[in-house]
């Protein structure tokens, strides 16, 4: 048991003296003690923390344990009311920190609370209530329904000074103790709260050392391979890196998975999800996309069948029945974004199922490195879910990153667990890289023919593709025509089937090409980068105000960019408030006249000149020669 700390009134002055900036003023409080209240000053102006301690007064000291705790409040210091309910720390262990951790606590609190503790209101209410007013009765009924009361409302109710006749002021007249009788009642959540925040501490405290890290060369000779009995894959054995997996699988640490793709990073996720789910908790997986999130959907519910399976993405509203088949799900796949938004407003939308979750996947964890709108949502949402839940046990896959140790570490501050890196070179299949280069075709005046050019490259890699008839081919083009022109050729010199894999295929569509060449039923395919992350590529060029360009990916808040005004059918300007990340169910490639594409989401309004004037037009709607309007049109 930890002994009572005896706090002289002199030690108690020096600490807050060196540690805080604050007044203070004596308040008597019985025959034998004296109690002091400390004002110190915190991240708002007007509102201070209130520390309440008292001593014997023939000591000077603290009273014995069980007498006395030190009180601390939130205080408007404006409207001189209390602005929270007591949080106390009794004379016991190591008070100092304690006293510390509370006053810092309330200092920060002071920015995101509600200037009017609503709290408050409902006690004045109910007790004006006890005095019969009708009046009283109403606005404690609108409270109880709607959480809040309007400006004249609360007028009638708060506030004190020369002239006013509220609800408070006369209680107050009536019963001088009623303010001190509120204020005193301990605020039980608060108090949680700041408890969750010291564990964190005392965990983080603990880490001095770097995290476990696993490569390839140290453990070859002695690495244990695992049999997949028992498990529900095909394969008689598991492959070194998901060998490497299995003295932590049970393990309370973290895991950081860096290795090649198809290297078997999933398996080890799922080797990780069959422990946790079998314990009784939930599993989170987290993409930065929604067609992964998608794929993981259909190969889990043929993986977990037992198991409910729930998907967030920004295609779905926290309405009560998605919020009610989340917290039965043992499997919640979301997107960075989604988790981001649903951690925000936890208490809001009571989603106190995050309390349930035993491991959080992060699958591209590279993209915390992007400077755009992913890697933002992606941190925040995981700082944020690992303060509300440190007892869950994360895990980053990525096939791309670079300080793992680093990421490793970060990890072990957040949740104060352990961490284990398991980095490999290790690849299931050789990667071999080639580079077959071909000559451009010239016109006599040196000039390069585009076209020629572009029928000696699709023919160079049809012969490819034909020099190994029992290997798959993935072609990748820079865009649809080139796709067109390798398809068409191909099909003209053989009957094998080939398919192509672009913005125009409907989600279903895609989905099955994709399907056929992994099962082996499709042998070649040509695709183009299809899927978009924006209403508008990153990579499409907004011009801004000065007269520069930038690209939509670094857009920020505050950017003055030209925008069209349809009713003035002028340029003027307009500010970034936000940049949304936003993932198309598929995009549409806009392909101009000088040669140049740009590909956007398919409801992505151009404006078109017409014989009538200037209008709008989706780009799904768009028609081959249809004039499409450029800023010079305007700054000409």
């Amino acid at each position: 048991m930890s002994n009572f700390t005896t706090i002289s009134k002199e030690e108690f002055e020096e600490f807050l003296a060196k540690n805080y900036y604050g007044k203070w003023s004596t308040f008597t409080g019985g025959i034998q003690c004296q109690e002091y209240v400390y004002a110190i000053r915190s991240y708002v102006e007007g509102i201070r923390v209130l520390v309440y301690s008292s001593v014997d007064k023939r000591t000077d000291e603290s009273r014995p344990a069980g007498s006395d705790d030190i009180r601390f409040i939130l205080w408007d210091y404006l409207e001189d009311r209390p602005i929270s309910k007591t949080i106390r720390v009794d004379r016991v262990g190591d008070v100092w920190s304690r006293i510390t951790s509370r006053i810092n606590f309330l200092s920060k609190k002071a920015s995101v609370v509600d200037v009017v503790d609503y709290e408050y209101v409902k006690y004045i209410l109910v007790h004006t209530v006890n005095t019969g007013s009708d009046f009283a009765t109403s606005l404690l009924e609108q409270l109880l329904k709607r959480r809040n009361l309007s400006k004249n409302q609360l007028n009638c109710v708060i506030g004190r000074g020369p002239g006013r006749n509220t609800m408070e002021q006369r209680l107050l007249q009536k019963e001088p103790d009623f303010l001190m009788v509120y204020f005193q009642a301990d605020d039980v959540e608060l108090e949680k709260e700041i408890r969750k925040e010291e564990e964190i501490v005392e965990r983080r405290q603990k880490i001095t050392h770097n995290p476990l890290l696993i490569e390839d060369a140290q453990d070859e000779e002695t690495l244990q391979i695992y049999s997949t009995e028992g498990y529900p894959y095909s394969y008689p054995a598991f492959n070194r890196l998901q060998c490497r997996i299995f003295p932590y699988i049970e393990r309370d640490c973290n895991v950081v998975i860096s290795a090649n793709t198809s290297s078997g990073k999933t398996i080890c996720a799922e080797l990780l999800m069959f422990n946790v789910l079998g314990n009784g908790r939930k599993v989170i997986y987290l993409s930065p996309l929604k067609a992964l999130t998608q794929e993981k959907y259909e190969d889990w519910s043929k993986l977990f069948p037992q198991y409910k399976i729930v998907i967030m993405t920004g295609d779905y509203k926290m309405t009560p029945a998605l919020s009610k088949k989340v917290s039965e799900a043992d499997i919640i796949l979301m997107t960075s974004e989604m988790l981001d938004s649903r951690t925000r407003m936890i208490e809001a939308e009571k989603n106190f199922w995050f309390y349930e979750v035993g491991l959080l996947i992060v699958d591209e964890v590279h993209i915390l490195g992007q400077t755009g709108e992913r890697g933002h949502p992606m941190e925040v949402g995981i700082m944020r879910f690992t303060k509300i839940n440190p007892t869950c046990r994360v895990s980053f896959l990525s096939a791309t990153m670079a300080n793992v140790s680093e990421l490793g570490l970060w990890l072990s501050v957040l949740n104060g667990k352990e961490t284990v890196v398991i980095k490999s070179s290790w690849r299931p299949v050789e990667l071999n890289k080639y580079f077959v280069p071909y000559d451009e075709v010239r016109y006599g005046g040196g000039f390069m023919n585009y076209k020629a050019t572009q029928n000696k490259k699709v023919n160079t890699a049809i012969k490819l593709i034909n020099a190994k008839p029992n290997q798959k081919f993935l072609v990748f083009c820079h865009d649809k025509n080139a796709g067109r022109l390798l398809l068409k050729a191909f099909s003209e010199k053989s009957k094998e089937e080939i398919r192509f894999h672009n913005a125009d295929l409907k989600l279903e569509e895609r989905h099955d090409i994709e399907s056929r060449f992994k099962n082996g039923t499709l042998r070649v395919l040509v695709s183009t980068p299809t899927l978009a992350w924006g209403s508008v590529n990153e990579d499409s060029e907004i011009t801004l105000v000065s007269g520069r360009k930038k690209r939509a990916g670094d857009l920020k808040y505050g950017d003055a960019i030209i925008s069209f005004n349809e009713i003035t059918e002028e340029l003027e300007q307009d500010i970034i408030l936000a940049a949304l990340p936003y993932d198309p169910e598929y995009d549409t490639e806009i392909e101009l006249e000088d040669g140049s594409s740009i590909r956007v989401d398919k409801k992505h309004p151009f404006y078109i000149r017409t014989s009538t004037g200037i209008v709008q037009k989706e780009a799904q709607n768009l028609l081959v020669d249809d004039d499409i309007v450029h800023e010079l049109d305007f700054l000409s």
